[in-house]
């Protein structure tokens, strides 16, 4: 018994490690440790331009957040990653108000507090919530977008940039 106890430990924590850690932590590496760091991301055949025209050039499926499954997407600029968006369809017709009672947003809150929250409704009408933290030299910022039949959650971290009042 004791011999099953110990296998379904090593088992679980087996897969508990494969999983991996994409957070702010990532940012600044290059493409060659991005891909040591992890090797289940794949290069795109066609980048994604983000931002500020940064390039998305690699993909991770399946990171997670709490009881969420995440497709990430990294981008680059001069040969270093400086975004990470993660994203992800909630499967259900209407965005949830950020709240602790959500798995994914309590362990949000626990990694980096309480945020702040903004809502907002585009030219379509389409609501959008965000909460925004600051954290360990990274901004991190959750956007859950309501589409037309369900929601869609973006995660996404970049080195956050202080930026001095005189030039504003």
């Amino acid at each position: 018994m004791r011999t099953l106890i110990l296998a379904i430990l090593l088992l679980s924590g087996l897969s508990a490690q494969a999983q991996p850690v994409v957070d702010g932590g990532l940012l600044g590496v290059d493409e060659a440790t991005l891909r040591q760091l992890l090797p289940q991301a794949n290069r795109l055949a066609r980048p994604v331009v983000g931002p500020h025209h940064v390039l998305g050039n690699w993909r991770l499926d399946h990171t997670a957040l709490a009881n969420l499954s995440l497709t990430a997407t990294f981008f680059f600029r001069s040969r270093q990653l400086v975004r990470i968006e993660q994203q992800t369809a909630l499967g259900q017709p209407v965005c949830p108000v950020p709240k602790p009672d959500l798995p994914w947003f309590a362990q949000l809150q626990a990694q980096y507090g309480s945020g702040l929250t903004a809502n907002y409704t585009d030219e379509r009408g389409l609501q959008q919530q965000s909460v925004a933290w600051t954290a360990h030299g990274t901004d991190v910022a959750l956007y859950l977008t309501q589409q037309p039949s369900q929601c869609a959650l973006r995660l996404v971290f970049q080195p956050h940039i202080d930026k001095d009042a005189s030039v504003l």
